[in-house]
């Protein structure tokens, strides 16, 4: 008997309960696919400048396949590509096809890419910012 009143108590009410986000799966996003090859730096981290540049022309070409892949099944092209650091392509792909772009050969992860607004005029940065005292110098004292 207790127990039932407890897990009454526990109830979550329809105006109290957040309802979880729903995407369309026609929403257009960009997606970051991380390719399983290592990035030029990795590779050639302590090389010449040379051989950095042929390990990230390498890397590049390693990412055809993957290219030709989601080009043939999903009909996108790559909006960036890129192999120096992390071995990636982006693409604006419907959310929907997200899980076969992640099917392609070659492919560690399929990210969307979130872009963040930062607010400046919120009532926790404000006080921090905007703190003027800081900015002015003391008054150093001439030399007679």
């Amino acid at each position: 008997m207790q127990r039932a009143l407890f897990s009454a108590d526990l109830r979550q009410y329809s105006e109290d309960c957040e309802e979880p986000e729903r995407y369309d799966p026609d929403e257009t996003i960009r997606v970051i696919v991380e390719m399983k090859a290592a990035p030029a730096y990795e590779v050639a981290s302590t090389a010449s400048t040379d051989a950095l540049k042929s390990a990230e022309t390498a890397a590049l070409k390693g990412q055809e396949a993957t290219i030709q892949a989601v080009r043939k099944q999903l009909g996108l092209e790559p909006v960036h590509r890129t192999a120096c650091l992390v071995n990636m392509v982006t693409y604006d792909i419907r959310r929907g096809d997200v899980k076969k772009a992640g099917r392609a050969p070659g492919v560690v992860s399929v990210t969307e890419a979130v872009q963040y607004e930062v607010e400046m005029y919120t009532s926790r940065i404000w006080p921090m910012c905007w703190r003027p005292g800081v900015w002015v110098r003391p008054a150093i004292p001439a030399k007679v």
